[in-house]
């Protein structure tokens, strides 16, 4: 898989089933893949379960994707898969946010804090 991925072989789906399965191994080829978005053309049910894995496997540079993409997504199976990667990408988040917004700008923060460059809502 790692072959296919690294020379972009055409399987009619832009290289997300690979992706995906590098990612559920953790493997950091998959996971850099996945980090781009191009998978967002999934179903909300399976993105969100592409996005937990960013979480499981403890991948940071994921957090910009996580924080100004997938966490506003107009899926709510996509926003709840971000907001749960964010929560073990930051285990020591507060249990008490309500709304979506106060997830939205409280990883928004975190991601600032630690030197990411995040647009937290704002437009290209």
């Amino acid at each position: 898989m790692q072959q296919v991925l690294r020379e972009r072989k055409v399987d009619g789906e832009e290289l997300y089933w690979p992706a995906n399965y590098l990612a559920k191994k953790c493997d950091p080829l998959g996971l850099r893949w996945l980090r781009t978005g191009r998978g967002r053309d999934q179903g909300g049910l399976q993105y969100a379960t592409t996005l937990e894995l960013f979480g499981k496997c403890h991948y940071r540079p994921a957090i910009p994707m996580l924080v100004d993409e997938a966490l506003s997504d107009f899926s709510g199976n996509v926003a709840a898969g971000a907001s749960d990667s964010l929560d073990s990408l930051y285990p020591d988040h507060p249990v008490n946010l309500d709304s979506l917004e106060e997830v939205q700008k409280y990883y928004c923060g975190r991601a600032r804090r630690e030197g990411f460059r995040v647009r937290c809502g704002r437009k290209k």
